[in-house]
């Protein structure tokens, strides 16, 4: 299990750049720096890098911080309750997954992030007094669902 403290990583679209006829692609320094960050604390994890062509499970809980007040999408008893919520809102949690699994090929955990076969992605909204962050869990492939029990 890889935990990754502050906001969760975004995937942001690259920008065009150009330079008299020549046009490219460069990416967003933003989703630079936080492939960088989880990167560096899956390398802290010591996730063991899974082989090439070994069928991956991602399992990815990203809790954004807690507005100061209640979001109009927020139900008003949720809200309330002081619990964690779940978030429908932008940044999207596809978002979250690219940036999790282009961090993690970074990291050398696997060769290609085509391994992964099985991504699960949920935002939320932090409970009163948490503090945002990122959980990652990373596991072999398992044709019945279940998670091995050696999962990181």
């Amino acid at each position: 299990m890889i935990h990754i403290p502050g906001d969760p990583p975004l995937w942001r679209r690259p920008m065009v750049v150009r330079r008299g006829r020549s046009v490219r692609l460069a990416s967003d320094p933003g989703t630079v720096a936080d492939e960088a960050r989880v990167a560096l604390f899956a390398r802290v994890a010591r996730v063991p890098p899974f082989a090439r062509h070994v069928a991956v499970d991602v399992e990815v809980v990203a809790v954004h911080p807690r507005p100061q007040a209640r979001p109009a999408w927020a139900p008003r008893e949720a809200w309330a309750s002081g619990k964690r919520i779940p978030r429908p809102v932008t940044p999207d949690a596809d978002n979250v997954g690219k940036a999790v699994k282009d961090a993690l090929t970074l990291a050398g955990v696997w060769a290609d992030d085509g391994q992964v076969v099985d991504l699960r992605v949920s935002t939320w909204c932090a409970a009163a007094g948490e503090a945002a962050h990122t959980v990652v869990t990373v596991c072999h492939h398992r044709c019945d669902r279940e998670w091995c029990g050696i999962c990181w």
